[in-house]
Order: structure tokens, then C-alpha cells, then sequence
């Protein structure tokens, strides 16, 4: 079968270091499988005569519905056995699954591969396949030695670096600034309201805490005024 892309929809690996430092379990379990879901969007990615690499399976009714509607013929949806948040490790793990895409590769030579991003583990992946000497291209991916560019341009101290250079006559820096200073009082005024709304509403609760907690109070001691008096009368009566 011919092909011409692969398509890595590896959402959540591209948010592994965010994924991973959420403390509890359950709501990390949660983050990661919002991520994955998000993946059946894949299907809508370049056009035909493509492999889609899921974490999990995309619906059977939705990509039956999806290619009709896209007119879609030869579209293939693969994935691992086992995945947690990264899937180009998870592909490199699985056996069968890498065979496969081995075998696809060799029989399309210059088959794209495209990533949701380019991260070390989708490098490493790609690094997989140069070492078995196959022939495909990777649009996404930076020139050689130059991988450390994609964590730089996405930091916030790289992209303002980058940013900074760019030189343009037609730029009124005036106007930048003006402009710059206006959506910062805007973000300050913004986030202030935001304070105080905060602040109203977390004293209301305190207040309503105080106050739940003093009528809770004034019912325990009419409880033990009730007990008292009962138990005065019982006195009075032997």
C-alpha cells in the first residue's frame, strides 16, 4: 500500500514535562487522557494516503464517519499496545508496531513523518529509523544541531530574545510601546477586579464559616442547657 505521511499525534507527550509534575494521580491520569482524546482530530490532518498513530484507538464510528465525509481512501489508524503520556517511547517500545512503521517507511521511500511536535522523544523515534537507514523527510524538525532551538523559541526568555531582533522600518516603536503600556495597565486593571472579587468572595466564606460555627456553638449549649434542665428534674422528682 502506498503512502505518503505519517502522522505522530503525540499531544500529550508534547506537554510531558507539565503532565508530569501534577502531584496527584487521579487528576494527572485526567490531564493526560484530555490530552489523548484530543487526538482523533488527527484524522482531519494533511490529506489522504496516510497512517495515523493514536494513543489509543479513534473510534471506529467516527473514522468510518470522518473519512467518508473527507473522501478519504486509504487511511490507516495504528497504535501501541501500552502508552502513558509519551508516545514516540511507547512506538519505540512496542515491537509489532515499530516493525510495522519500519516496513511502511522502506516501502515509501521519502514518506513524510509529521509530528503534533517535535520533542526529544519524537527525535529519538527518528533517530530509530535513520539507524535502519530509511528514507523519509521530517518537515518540522530543525536543521542538524539545531534541536535545542525548539525549547528555546518555546521558553519565555528565548522567544522574547528572538522577537527582540527583528528589524523593521515600517515599525512605529512609539506605537509598540504605547500599545504595550496600554494592555499592561488594561491586564493590571483586569487582574486587580480579579484580586478583589477573589478577596470578597473568601471573606464572605470566612464570615459564613464564623458564622456557621457560632450557631453551631449556640446549639450545643442550648443542647447542654436542655440536658441540664432535664436532668434537674429528675432530681426533683426521686
Amino acid at each position: 500500500m502506498n503512502y505518503k505521511t505519517i502522522i505522530i499525534a503525540n499531544i500529550a507527550e508534547a506537554f510531558e514535562d507539565v503532565l508530569t509534575r501534577v502531584k496527584s494521580q487521579k487528576e494527572r491520569t485526567k490531564k493526560v487522557q484530555i490530552e489523548h482524546n484530543l487526538c482523533d482530530r488527527t484524522l482531519l490532518w494533511e490529506g489522504d494516503n496516510k497512517i495515523i498513530i493514536t494513543p489509543f484507538a479513534i473510534s471506529p464510528l467516527l473514522f468510518e464517519n470522518n473519512t467518508k465525509a473527507l473522501g478519504l481512501k486509504n487511511c490507516l489508524n495504528l497504535f501501541p499496545q501500552n502508552v502513558d503520556i509519551n508516545l514516540s517511547n511507547a512506538i519505540i517500545k512496542d515491537n509489532p508496531l515499530i516493525k510495522k512503521l519500519v516496513s511502511v517507511i522502506k516501502d515509501n521511500p521519502g514518506i513524510r513523518i509529521s509530528p503534533y511536535a517535535v520533542t526529544q522523544s519524537f527525535i529519538d523515534l527518528t533517530e530509530y529509523f535513520n539507524k535502519e537507514n530509511l528514507d523519509f523527510i521530517v518537515k518540522e524538525r530543525p536543521y542538524k544541531n539545531s534541536d535545542w532551538t525548539v525549547q528555546f523559541l518555546d521558553s519565555k526568555i528565548g522567544s522574547r530574545v528572538e522577537i527582540d531582533k527583528i528589524k523593521d522600518e515600517n515599525i512605529d516603536k512609539d506605537k509598540i510601546e504605547e500599545a504595550t503600556k496600554f494592555l499592561s495597565d488594561k491586564l493590571q486593571k483586569v487582574g486587580t477586579a480579579i484580586y478583589q472579587k477573589q478577596a470578597k468572595e473568601e471573606k464572605g466564606k470566612e464570615e459564613d464559616g464564623k458564622k456557621n460555627d457560632k450557631d453551631k456553638n449556640r446549639e450545643n449549649k442550648d443542647k447542654k442547657n436542655d440536658k441540664d434542665k432535664a436532668e434537674e428534674g429528675e432530681v426533683v422528682e426521686e
